[in-house]
């Protein structure tokens, strides 16, 4: 069992090292790119960041409504609670 482990820790630690230089190839190629039609007047950059833009927001808009669901009768009961507490409380004794 301790070898399994160690030898997975060593898998992973060998994939971290290399991926980097792998992960680097096109970071270069993807700057160079929309930078230089910018420079030229170009607007590829512009739409490539509201692309980005775009394809970020769908993940987080599905992971708040998921989350939403979940924690909505959860919410609906603490608002409930502390509707009941500053309805108890009294401002002028």
């Amino acid at each position: 069992m301790k070898s399994r482990i160690l030898f997975l820790i060593v898998i992973i630690a060998i994939l971290m090292i290399f991926s980097e230089a792998v992960l680097a190839q096109g970071c270069s190629q993807c700057r160079l790119g929309p930078a230089s039609n910018l420079d030229a007047g170009g607007n590829v950059a512009r739409g490539i960041n509201s692309g980005i833009l775009y394809l970020m927001l769908i993940p987080y808009l599905l992971f708040m409504g998921i989350m939403g669901y979940f924690f909505k009768n959860d919410i609906i009961q603490k608002w409930q609670l502390f509707k009941n507490l500053l309805s108890k409380k009294q401002l002028h004794p």
